[in-house]
């Protein structure tokens, strides 16, 4: 591992030092945040007074293997956040990459299948459901999550995608006043869902594989970011001989509520580097560089750093109810199915957010 880097020395230098000495995975920072887009001035200032969550805005910051699947990602996230694993979580790109990414209907078709997970008919609550954890409260290993099944195989998803556009194809359409070919019209899926009349059809088309390692996905900030057309089109798992094509600084992971409504959104980039943390002393450097070996170690994530209370609950204003109750000492009729779903006290250790 080297000696315990100071403050002072490069980001490269660092990583040089430390997070690259495993050959088979690098180890990443990952920055996770959750804001809160549904409450008033009023609730909003009752987080921050009585749950630590400042600006709207609860964090996480983790250190994880580069290999790590989405579907991986997804179980963590959860909780890292004190939430029991979600099967229905989506990943999805922020709206304003989609149309970088993913330029027109033809490229989004060539990649249905391996980008993207179009579900066909096979919902993923009914495929992730089939993947067990054995410790609701601990994080499973790693590797065995590596070889996530490919749930919808690359031949039916095109398959899927082709009949769901089979009226199109090949066809001179009215984009929004300008004709164009279908396969060269932008991607744009609401667009194609109203104009064809397949609305719900299209729910998941741009949900992101869960089977895409994060090193073949997020791209840390200033550095350069591939198209699709860097990538093979049905090539899925990463090999040892082909370099990753990283297309986006920032994911959004989607956990749905009660009635289909969205309940919460957290936003994951890779920070430039972990000083900040530091340099205002919630994360030591010795605590750093032992985290560090953990997971280079076991393969498996852990939490350094940790603003705002766990959540719980199906929704924003719920969480919020809970909080207060909490705080007037109404809580006892919520804390015990809190703590069934994997809620934690403010002041349990970073140690045991993820281990």
């Amino acid at each position: 591992m080297g000696k315990i880097p100071r403050l002072d020395i490069s980001l490269k230098q660092f990583e040089k030092l430390v997070l690259n000495t495993n050959p088979m995975f690098n180890v990443i920072p990952l920055k996770v945040k959750m804001t809160f887009t549904e409450l008033n001035s009023t609730e909003l200032k009752n987080l921050e007074e009585y749950a630590n969550i400042v600006d709207g805005t609860i964090e996480r910051w983790l250190l994880v293997p580069d290999v790590l699947p989405l579907g991986a990602l997804s179980y963590i996230i959860d909780r890292a956040f004190g939430l029991l694993p979600e099967p229905n979580n989506v990943f999805v790109l922020p709206d304003e990459d989609w149309f970088r990414v993913c330029p027109d209907m033809g490229v989004f078709m060539d990649y249905c299948g391996s980008v993207f997970d179009n579900p066909t008919d096979i919902a993923y609550s009914e495929c992730m459901g089939e993947v067990s954890y054995s410790n609701k409260r601990g994080f499973p290993p790693i590797f065995p999550a590596l070889v996530l099944p490919s749930f919808v195989t690359y031949e039916d998803a095109q398959k899927a995608v082709k009949e769901s556009f089979s009226d199109l194809l090949g066809k001179k359409i009215d984009y929004k006043g300008k004709k164009m070919k279908f396969e060269e019209c932008p991607a744009d899926l609401d667009f194609f869902a109203s104009y064809s009349g397949k609305g719900e059809e299209f729910m998941f088309f741009d949900n992101l594989a869960l089977d895409m390692q994060l090193r073949d996905v997020l791209q840390r900030e200033g550095r350069k970011l591939y198209s699709l057309r860097d990538r093979p089109v049905t090539k899925r798992a990463l090999d040892d001989k082909r370099k990753a094509k990283p297309f986006t600084e920032k994911l959004l992971m989607v956990r749905p509520g009660d009635e289909g409504e969205d309940a919460y959104t957290f936003e994951i980039s890779i920070p430039e580097n972990v000083y900040s943390i530091i340099n205002e002393g919630f994360l030591s450097v010795e605590d750093y560089v032992e985290s560090i070996k953990y997971v280079l170690r076991n393969c498996t994530p852990d939490c350094i750093y940790k603003k705002g209370y766990d959540l719980f609950g199906p929704d924003q204003l719920f969480y919020h109810d809970f909080i207060m109750a909490i705080h007037s000492g109404d809580a006892e009729s919520y804390m015990q199915e809190a703590k069934n779903c994997g809620w934690k006290e403010p002041y349990v250790d970073l140690k045991w957010v993820l281990r």
